[in-house]
């Protein structure tokens, strides 16, 4: 059996999904900053290759939540301000942040080497 994951174009925000449950000081935050350009597709193409890690029903347009051990991520794209955000909380959150670049590096890798500015806003 063959299983086809497509982008999730149209799909709703998650229901009880809550931004103030991720921006909390304790949690690690950082952010892919592509000042000049950001290409469509970087965050569908990432859940795609992230699949088995996501949380679910937790995924949509702009978002998914991903969990890895014992660490949860908030994954989401800002098009307009050309970031997407990583929020972090749990145990081995540098750990489950270093998985993740890496899978964002390999999409800028095959982009031609995506221009990007790595942010750490909250250190942890």
């Amino acid at each position: 059996m063959v299983i086809i994951l497509a982008p999730c174009v149209y799909l709703p925000i998650a229901k009880g999904f809550s931004w103030s449950n991720w921006q909390k000081a304790e949690h690690l935050h950082f952010a892919f900053d592509y000042e000049n350009f950001m290409p469509r597709g970087i965050l569908s193409t990432f859940i795609i290759n992230m699949h088995k890690d996501i949380v679910a029903g937790q995924l949509w347009k702009h978002g998914v939540i991903l969990k890895h051990n014992q660490a949860e991520a908030l994954i989401s794209e800002d098009n307009e301000k050309k970031l997407i955000h990583i929020y972090i909380k749990g145990q081995h959150k540098r750990d489950f942040l270093a998985i993740i670049a890496k899978a964002l590096q390999e999409i800028h890798h095959e982009l031609n080497d995506l221009p990007h500015e790595g942010k750490l806003a909250v250190a942890v």
